[in-house]
Formats: C-alpha cells, structure tokens, sequence
C-alpha cells in the first residue's frame, strides 16, 4: 500500500502503476543485490534453531532469485552448512560427502533430526546430572567443620551449631563467632 501510494496519480492507468512501481523497485536493484549476496553469505546460525536458520536462508535465496541472482539448490545447502554452529560440526562434515549430493529440504530435515537427538542428549545429561548431586552440603576442612551431626542446638553460643548446616560440627555458633563445639574441652 505504501508503495501504491508513491506512485499513485490521479489519471493513472493500471499499465502506468505497475511499470512505476517495477522502475521503483528495478532501480536499486543492483544495491540489493550487494546487500542480499552479503547476508546470505555472511550468515551464521547463532543461537537460531535450526527451523529458523534454514528458513531465513531460504527467504534470503528466494530474494535473490526476484533480483536476477538465483542461489542453486547446492549452494544453498552448502550455505546452510557453512553458517551452523559448532554443535553441527559432525553434520557439516559428513553431508557434502553424500552420494548423491543432497538437497536443502533433505539437508534440513536430518539437521532437524540432529537438533531432536542434541536435545534429547541434553535433558538427559541434566537428568544424570542432577541425579548424582550430592544431597547434603559439605565443607572444607578450612570452615571448621568436622563429620558428626553437629545438630543445630537452638541457636545457643557455643553449642556448636554453626547456624550453616545441621549436618556437620564445627566450632562456631549460630551468629558466626567461635565457640565451644559439643565434646571439646576449653
């Protein structure tokens, strides 16, 4: 519509409109080439899912086709794989020596396919991680703090209970000043 309105004249024939707006577009065209030849070259996927890499790649070569400057099928895909992040190293390396050559939505579809497996190794790398926490906080033997169940004494000074854990005695009590740990002599 914006454009409608640039060209729009009062006594305008349709033929008129479309050839203003063809010369409106047809004059920087050669600028967009520049411009859509870099972007398509220069881009990389980032932090993109896979989905919308492949698909701004896509709109990017379409653009070029409207320009005059079509992106064969097997430059797209080697694009697409000169742009993945290093999560897709393996994928990189391995498609452009598939007999025959594939094509982008067939490259697409098994980058999709690792990005489902990369993700399910994830969750279960965070499942395992997660299972074989330690359960209870420990301290180094700098704190003070020694194996034995301290207990947390009430909040009493000197009664060993350092206020941090319940879990281990250490010789300080509840607000953080030394003190007498249960069974030692002062």
């Amino acid at each position: 519509m914006e454009i409608f309105n640039i060209v729009m004249q009062a006594d305008a024939t349709a033929y008129t409109i479309w050839t203003s707006i063809e010369n409106l577009i047809c004059d920087n065209k050669k600028s967009r080439v520049i411009f859509l030849k870099a972007e398509f070259r220069n881009l990389v996927q980032g932090d993109m899912s896979i989905t919308d890499y492949c698909g701004k790649l896509k709109t990017l070569a379409d653009a070029l086709g409207d320009v005059d400057q079509p992106i064969s099928d097997e430059m797209l895909v080697l694009t697409t794989l000169h742009g993945l992040n290093k999560n897709y190293t393996t994928m990189a390396t391995l498609l452009p020596m598939q007999t025959p050559f594939p094509s982008f939505i067939q490259a697409c579809s098994l980058l999709l396919l690792e990005e489902t497996c990369l993700a399910n190794v994830a969750k279960k790398t965070a499942a395992t991680f997660l299972m074989s926490a330690p359960s209870s906080i420990s301290y180094n033997s700098n704190d003070g703090c020694k194996r034995g169940g301290c207990g947390n004494n009430s909040g009493r000074s000197g009664g060993g209970g350092c206020g941090d854990c319940s879990v281990y005695r250490c010789g300080r009590n509840w607000s953080g000043e030394r003190g007498m740990s249960r069974g030692s002599s002062a």
